[in-house]
């Protein structure tokens, strides 16, 4: 892109140059010709017309800016007429090889409106006898030629009026007044289909590609010194080198355009693509936090009954504690009512001693009660080395009952 730029900076100059006639002649070729409207506006000359003396082919872009009269834009005097070559603007009194007063009115042919840039070439060769008339390409008026008879010699180029003898007899009916660009002469007769190429576009530069057939060149033609009102005007073409770098860089611009737009469109897929992946999380979010807030509430409710299960273990606490002292105050009124029910000499360590219990003592010795001893006797050697308390012994009583 700063290429471009730096081209269109050096293209901007340069044409600042154009626009005022200056700059080379490789330059000054993309400028037209703007004939004033006065017979003195013209371009006379006297080349060496003998390159073009048995063939050639005369063509040039022209724009008719006035109607009515005769406007000469190609005027060629010679030692044998006058009106050697005379070519009109609007196809009245075209001259080739002609009598002055004998021109052919072609103006049936001439339908490009005023205003209106065309391509005019006029070619013929003595050897074909010969002559066609073409515009934009295409063959208008086509005409034979006397056998033998060559372009005649020693006269004078004028362009932008007509000539009543050898570079003298300009006169205000035949002013051209109009715009002239690209104006050559080949040094044979072109094809149909060279013609018809030339004619595509006035900015192409397909005639240079003749070489030195091109007898007659615009960028010459452009140098030649003027009469009267004849100025220089950029055409609007861009010079051919700086096209072919602006394509070049216009190419390269493209290129990369290109590749940008593959990387957006790959970018574009992969912001979709996460955008997707994104949607898929913000759903599982939504989901995670609908289980929390699930999670929540059961953790409340779970709290809930935390608290009632320990409030309920505080009041069964409560109520071990009271049992315990229950019990306590069970064991004490136990312990008391066993201390005053036996009458067990405690001083006595016999193991007889147990026949003061309340079972024997101030009973009868029965054969069952015996047995019953026995039997609890057997039953004491499961508790060998196991120390006697009261509550050990409250155990034997109820493991003997």
């Amino acid at each position: 892109m700063n290429q471009i730029l730096c081209e269109l900076l050096s293209l901007f100059t340069l044409l600042s140059c154009l626009t005022r006639g200056e700059g080379s002649a490789e330059l000054r070729k993309l400028n037209i010709l703007k004939f004033g409207n006065t017979a003195s506006d013209y371009i006379l000359y006297k080349p060496d017309m003998s390159p073009l003396e048995s063939e050639f082919t005369a063509c040039a872009w022209i724009r008719r800016l006035k109607s009515g009269d005769k406007p000469v834009w190609f005027s060629y005097s010679s030692s044998i007429t006058s009106k050697e070559i005379q070519i009109t603007d609007d196809g009245y009194e075209f001259y080739m090889f002609g009598i002055d007063g004998s021109g052919t009115d072609l103006r049936s042919v001439y339908t490009v409106s005023p205003g209106t840039w065309f391509f005019n070439c006029l070619s013929w060769s003595s050897a074909a006898q010969t002559r066609n008339l073409y515009i934009n390409g295409r063959v208008v008026d086509a005409a034979s030629t006397e056998a033998g008879r060559n372009l005649g010699q020693g006269g004078y180029l004028l362009f932008g009026n007509e000539q009543d003898g050898r570079g003298y007899g300009m006169d205000d009916d035949n002013k051209f007044g109009g715009e002239m660009f690209k104006l050559n002469v080949f040094s044979r007769m072109l094809t149909t289909s060279e013609i018809e190429e030339m004619s595509r576009n006035m900015c192409d530069n397909f005639e240079e590609k003749y070489g030195s057939t091109r007898y007659i060149k615009w960028e010459d033609v452009i140098q030649l010194s003027r009469n009267g009102n004849v100025n220089e005007k950029y055409s609007g073409c861009l010079p051919q080198e700086y096209l072919t770098a602006l394509k070049s860089e216009l190419n390269r611009t493209q290129v990369e355009l290109n590749t940008t737009r593959e990387e957006l469109a790959s970018t574009r897929d992969s912001l979709e693509g996460t955008e997707e992946r994104l949607n898929e999380t913000l759903i599982a979010l939504d989901r995670s936090e609908t289980r929390l807030n699930e999670t929540e509430e059961e953790l409340e409710t779970s709290k809930v009954a935390r608290r009632e299960t320990e409030t309920k273990l505080n009041e069964t606490l409560e109520k071990v504690v009271n049992l315990e002292e229950t019990v306590d105050s069970l064991e004490e009124k136990l312990n008391s009512t066993l201390e005053s029910k036996c009458l067990l000499n405690t001083s006595v360590t016999s193991h007889y001693d147990f026949l003061y219990a309340p079972p024997f003592y101030g009973e009868v010795l029965t054969q069952q009660k015996l047995q019953a001893v026995r039997n609890s006797l057997e039953k004491l050697d499961l508790f060998v080395g196991v120390y006697i308390g009261e509550k050990i012994i409250e155990l034997f009583k109820f493991y003997f009952n």
